[in-house]
């Protein structure tokens, strides 16, 4: 009986040392619940999650990932802003004062979500009262016409204008603004280049995401290869975003930028 006590006390010390030292991992929590309360300017960045009687204060940080349910995909972005109290979500972790691994967002209120339809229908015109602007990637150019065909969320349309100088110096592949007519989208009275400027605050490569600080507040970007690319926290640069059907912002092209060049 002594020999197995002296075993068994053996064994508990040798197993909470080595979690002490972090050779065992720590088994990853899971609580389901409505999202009560989303801070993301105070330190720690948090949400406070409701399951049963109980609330759950739980730390976020720029590598929590965030999904919806299909039915809410291309609505919202996957990203931290896009939560919301009112929100049902399964919410994975190791401590509350660890940041969440992921953050899945099983249901969204009807006036939330009405809501965040409106917004996508309107970027796509289906609201335009006075003219819009589009976001779309040139994929055929033609100056002697003064048309083109581009890409609008995953939908390829053709363009025209009037004034032929302003299709001078574009190229396929590059992503414009277009302004187009109230009566007639598919006239475009103006072009101009959709890069951006900004700073890079964080480089995920595992989730091949970027954080960058436009006109002073941070975004959050999926990026085309970014194994492959010299990028690093404090960079400037210049990028183009091209929004997917799915809703996702992703850089497309991106320049760092060597000069003495002012921010937007």
């Amino acid at each position: 009986m002594l020999r197995t006590l002296l075993v068994r006390t053996a064994i508990t010390a040798t197993v909470a040392a080595l979690a002490a030292f972090g050779a065992l991992p720590v088994l990853a929590e899971t609580v389901e619940g409505e999202i009560t309360h989303v801070e993301l300017h105070d330190t720690p960045r948090h949400v406070k999650v409701r399951t049963g009687g109980d609330e759950v204060q739980i730390t976020i940080s720029n590598r929590t990932n965030v999904s919806f349910e299909a039915a809410y995909r291309g609505y919202f972005s996957e990203e931290l802003s896009s939560l919301k109290p009112g929100m049902r979500a399964r919410v994975t972790y190791n401590t509350p004062d660890q940041p969440a691994q992921r953050i899945a967002v099983l249901s969204v209120p009807g006036d939330l979500h009405a809501e965040a339809v409106r917004t996508f229908e309107k970027g796509r015109g289906a609201d335009n009262i006075d003219g819009t602007e589009m976001k779309v990637r040139l994929t055929e150019v033609n100056r002697s016409r003064g048309s083109f065909r581009a890409d609008f969320q995953g939908v390829e349309k053709t363009f025209y204008t009037q004034d032929r100088s302003l299709l001078s110096g574009l190229s396929n592949g590059e992503m414009v603004i277009l302004k187009v007519r109230a009566d007639d989208r598919s006239a475009v009275t103006d072009i101009r280049t959709a890069s951006t400027v900004g700073r890079v605050v964080e480089v995920d490569r595992t989730s091949g995401r970027v954080h960058v600080v436009v006109d002073g507040r941070e975004e959050t970007y999926r990026i085309d290869r970014l194994k492959g690319l010299r990028l690093d926290e404090g960079d400037r640069i210049r990028f183009t975003v091209e929004e997917r059907p799915n809703g996702e912002r992703v850089i497309t092209d991106v320049s760092k930028i060597t000069g003495v060049e002012k921010l937007n």
